[in-house]
């Protein structure tokens, strides 16, 4: 889900308005046979809770996503927040079960950045090429059209 990196995104940095009009735009219909999409859900809503100071209601969202995602160890979507969902669910009430404690572990290992900087910058031609990306392209059309052979011409 796309949306789940874009909504996680937007909590990073703080923008807690954008955060919120994204999810609600977002059709949601839980699937019991499915549960991925309504661990996801949990997890954005109880991050959006905290950042905005409603921890009740922080606290219940990440609860029932733990619930859901528990049978299942779901552990995928816990780690993909990251650290601060990690940091939330560790501070919930109660003793961790196994289930807790592994996504706690597993998500306070990820390192988000705090900031919009890169560690080195962008040379100019890779931000053209970046500009690609959303265009859907195939890697071989890309590089078609920057002159670049790509591997998998260089086969035929």
């Amino acid at each position: 889900m796309l949306a789940f990196e874009e909504i996680a995104a937007l909590l990073t940095v703080g923008n807690e308005g954008a955060a919120r009009q994204r999810l609600a735009q977002i059709p949601f219909q839980p699937d019991p046979r499915a549960p991925g999409p309504a661990v996801e859900h949990g997890i954005l809503t109880g991050w959006l809770c905290a950042a905005e100071g409603r921890a009740t209601q922080s606290r219940e969202a990440l609860v029932a996503a733990l619930d859901l995602a528990e049978p299942d160890w779901l552990l995928h979507p816990f780690v993909r927040a990251g650290s601060a969902v990690g940091q939330l669910i560790e501070a919930l009430p109660g003793l961790p079960d196994r289930f807790r404690t592994a996504v706690v572990q597993r998500a306070k290992r990820v390192n988000r950045p705090r900031s919009d900087e890169l560690t080195e910058p962008l040379t100019s031609r890779e931000l053209e090429i970046l500009a690609y990306l959303p265009t859907r392209l195939t890697n071989v059309e890309i590089a078609a059209h920057f002159y670049v052979r790509s591997a998998l011409s260089r086969r035929t």
